[in-house]
């Protein structure tokens, strides 16, 4: 059975960060800990009117998330805490200006913190970049987990599958306006554990699932299934890359079928829970060892599911849990090396 992903080893440590800036955001992680006393629970919002590259605020904001962490406090929603941390990162003509405000019923707690700018160690950037876009290709309230498009031979029709943790729905091209067309029934004899992953591998023309893999006709109304080998890891077995890619323990991470300047392009996923937004950021990998090449894509809440599109080359699928609309949505997620 073919692999439609590829597991990657993280390092465990937090940010790749300068010494002087990973000395700030201790810092600033020790004055908010201690102006939320006692909480143990804040939210956080960050706001960048600096000149500091998106890849620079990213790197940051995971450092101090750990470092709160460390110190025993979690993030929440701002609905569910009493405590709200506002944090803008500005800068003066000689040096960055770092404000955390900490917001407690009344009480508004500042610290700064200020950071200089020439450094012997800057974030290191990768030499070429990458420009990650997405485009939206279904949207629904309930949850589901993968999709695909099948174009006829002739190309005189296509169809859109969508995988939901119960059933195939499979809509039909009409004057580019999706049409219901029928539904498959996926059957299955044991519970689905409760954080479900499912993917059609295009190739083989299969549907993998935890312990089986299903196939469908183009005339059949129930998916036929079967008993497949899993690996360590509850994927099929395949292939494992092993990366390194500093802060980003616990992210969703795609290996791309595609090359920038000799380099392996990844995609990878942010860090947060599933409360809050979420980001797609670029790396370029050499020898094992990965570097961010370009601006993060912003969403508009968390990326549930992250994994590599089998149907194309050089890109992968994202479904993300839209917090605004509380639809679910899936993009087609694309790299391009540009230098």
């Amino acid at each position: 059975m073919l692999a439609f992903g590829a597991s990657v080893s993280y390092a465990q440590s937090p940010g790749q960060l300068p010494q002087k800036w990973d000395e700030s955001v201790r810092s600033l992680a020790e004055n908010i800990a201690a102006a939320a006393s006692p909480a143990r629970a804040i939210s956080l919002e960050m706001k960048n009117i600096s000149s500091l590259g998106a890849a620079d605020v990213s790197a940051i904001r995971q450092s101090l998330e750990s470092d709160l962490a460390n110190g025993g406090i979690r993030l929440a929603q701002a609905s569910s805490t009493e405590v709200h941390v506002e944090l803008t990162l500005s800068e003066s003509a000689e040096q960055y200006v770092w404000v955390a405000e900490t917001h407690s019923n009344d009480a508004v707690k500042t610290s700064i913190v200020d950071v200089p700018r020439q450094l012997n160690n800057p974030i290191e950037k990768a030499a070429n970049s990458v420009v990650v876009s997405r485009r939206l290709i279904w949207r629904q309230p309930g949850k589901f987990l993968d999709f695909v498009t099948y174009t006829g031979f002739d190309g005189a029709y296509a169809t859109l599958w969508i995988l939901e943790p119960e059933r195939v729905v499979i809509y039909r091209n009409d004057l580019d306006q999706p049409l219901f067309d029928r539904v498959a029934g996926m059957p299955h004899h044991a519970p689905w554990p409760r954080d479900l992953r499912g993917s059609f591998d295009v190739p083989s023309g299969g549907i993998l699932l935890p312990g089986m893999v299903c196939g469908l006709t183009r005339t059949a109304v129930d998916l036929h299934c079967s008993v497949m080998q899993i690996g360590k890891n509850g994927s099929a077995t395949g292939d494992t890359v092993q990366v390194k890619i500093e802060g980003r323990s616990g992210a969703d991470l795609v290996v791309l079928q595609s090359k920038c300047g000799g380099d392996s392009v990844i995609l990878a996923t942010g860090t947060a829970d599933w409360t809050q937004t979420d980001s797609i950021q670029a790396y370029l990998e050499k020898d094992g060892r990965a570097v961010s090449a370009g601006d993060p894509v912003e969403t508009d809440g968390p990326v549930i599911v992250f994994i590599r599109a089998t149907e194309i080359d050089g890109a992968a699928h994202a479904i993300v849990h839209n917090l605004k609309t509380g639809d679910y949505e899936g993009y087609l997620v694309t790299a391009t090396c540009s230098h």
